[in-house]
């Protein structure tokens, strides 16, 4: 017993599984040459952020696509276009990331490659919420200073009629 499981006796592969998995391994090489061609390329787009979603259910544990899909996130991130234009758009598209992952990680929870993705998700998605917060308070503080203003003007005015 290992890990509560009856060791099985090895059974080698028919010809019809070794098929199958050899077509896997081909797709997975052939899309690992496009995406580190366009790594190379520096293609940083929502198609390659796609591509490397869907390379990720082939080869979760490829550390090289991770690294690429944080390198598109960061350029996206920094291009501040589209769903990445505004703070609730990134935040958006963090929580997307979150769920992403959630789906990958019950897949293979012993991924460290997804956990360390997750871990920079996080505190990419802190460093948004906190710039929100930063925003809010310096509207509200402008806010604050716009009405002071208004009331020392109007107290000015009142003491001028005086």
């Amino acid at each position: 017993m290992f890990h509560g499981r009856k060791k099985q006796e090895y059974k080698p592969l028919s010809e019809e599984e070794r098929k199958t998995i050899n077509a896997k391994l081909v797709k997975i090489d052939t899309i690992n040459k496009t995406m580190l061609a366009k790594r190379a390329n520096k293609e940083y787009d929502e198609a390659s952020l796609l591509q490397t979603e869907k390379f990720s259910y082939l080869s979760p544990d490829f550390a090289t696509l991770w690294n690429y899909r944080r390198e598109i996130l960061q350029h996206l991130f920094e291009k501040s276009a589209g769903d990445f234009e505004t703070l609730e758009g990134k935040l958006k598209i963090v929580g997307k990331e979150l769920e992403f992952l959630l789906k990958n990680i019950k897949r293979s929870p012993k991924s460290y490659t997804l956990w360390f993705h997750r871990q920079w998700v996080i505190e990419m998605g802190l460093d948004v919420e906190k710039s929100m917060i930063k925003a809010a308070i310096k509207a509200k503080l402008e806010e604050k200073a716009k009405q002071l203003k208004e009331a020392a003007e109007a107290a000015e005015a009142a003491k001028a009629e005086q």
